[in-house]
């Protein structure tokens, strides 16, 4: 096997021109990395994390009963999909999910989270505190709390 070398080592703030542009170039660089780890734990589940983070916002108490509107329940998700329908049939396809129209507004087409899918959910949700707690075991509870503040400041600014 072939050696390669080792990349030079070049200091960050050579590589920036700015601190800013540096800390938006990490949050890139860790939100894809982030983004490929879950989307190798949930495909043999045959789903994606938009899909699975989908089927999480319709376990919430206040809409599982009920379900959302399909337009709603795109400003919920951590990504913007332009196509939420084809989101919905696979989740449909899987029985995840259903959808159904409201009898004042046959327009609205409503989404709810089906008993399978709830299952599904429930028992996904506790490989992946345990991830995430693992990944994150080097940090005090403070640091955590700070860094999470500080990515919602910087989600609100």
């Amino acid at each position: 096997m072939k050696k390669h070398k080792k990349p030079l080592s070049i200091p960050q703030e050579k590589l920036f021109p700015s601190l800013p542009a540096q800390v938006v170039e990490n949050l890139y660089r860790m939100g894809w990395y982030v983004q490929s780890e879950m989307a190798s734990f949930f495909k043999p589940y045959k789903l994606t994390p938009q899909q699975f983070n989908t089927m999480r916002i319709l376990t919430n108490k206040e809409i599982e009963k009920t379900g959302l509107p399909t337009l709603e329940l795109m400003y919920y998700l951590i990504q913007k999909l332009p196509d939420i329908t084809r989101l919905i049939n696979h989740l449909e396809k899987l029985q995840y999910v259903e959808r159904y129209r409201i009898a004042n507004d046959r327009r609205v087409v409503m989404v709810r989270i089906t008993a399978k899918g709830k299952k599904l959910v429930n028992f996904l949700e506790t490989p992946i505190i345990k991830t995430a707690e693992e990944r994150l075991k080097h940090y005090s509870k403070e640091e955590l709390v700070d860094f999470n503040n500080l990515l919602i400041k910087l989600m609100n600014s």
